[in-house]
């Protein structure tokens, strides 16, 4: 049994499935795909729409009218703002940290969010604070370059 969260003069609790559920969701024209999985918590504004085998993590929050593409992942506590449109991302598993961009000019390595401009000027320091090595520096020096290239195109594309 899964509960999601839908606005009704307030958030209220609905049980997945059920006919109040389906209801609500009509009426806020919110759409779910086939075989995507909401965490517990979750809270999903109206018409958002949501894509196909798309997994939301527990306690992340989805603005009004955001849009999620088919299989995409929005991980534990993750807020996405109200408009918010997610055309291409980036998700990379380092040999420390993880590094996340969603084509906005920021970067999240681990539990650090800065611009891209930010990492270019401090990854050294932040990652000799946090006990990288120099061979870990460099490694996410080129994912800060990889997100910046992308960034770039995603400007001038």
């Amino acid at each position: 049994m899964t509960t999601v969260y839908l606005w009704n003069g307030g958030w209220m609790a609905y049980t997945l499935g059920t006919p109040e559920c389906d209801e609500r969701l009509r009426l806020n024209h919110a759409k779910i795909g086939d075989g995507a999985k909401i965490g517990d918590g979750a809270k999903i504004g109206d018409r958002a729409k949501i894509g196909d085998r798309a997994t939301i993590g527990d306690r992340a929050t989805i603005g009004y009218g955001a849009k999620i593409g088919d299989r995409a992942t929005i991980g534990d506590g993750a807020t996405i703002g109200d408009g918010a449109t997610i055309i291409q991302s980036v998700f990379i598993s380092g040999s420390k940290n993880t590094v996340t961009w969603y084509g906005t000019g920021v970067i999240d390595i681990g539990c650090h969010r800065l611009t891209i401009a930010e990492w270019i000027e401090k990854y050294a320091e932040i990652g000799n604070r946090h006990g990288y090595s120099k061979a870990q520096i460099d490694e996410y020096k080129a994912y800060i370059d990889i997100c910046a290239k992308l960034q770039e195109t995603t400007i001038n594309g």
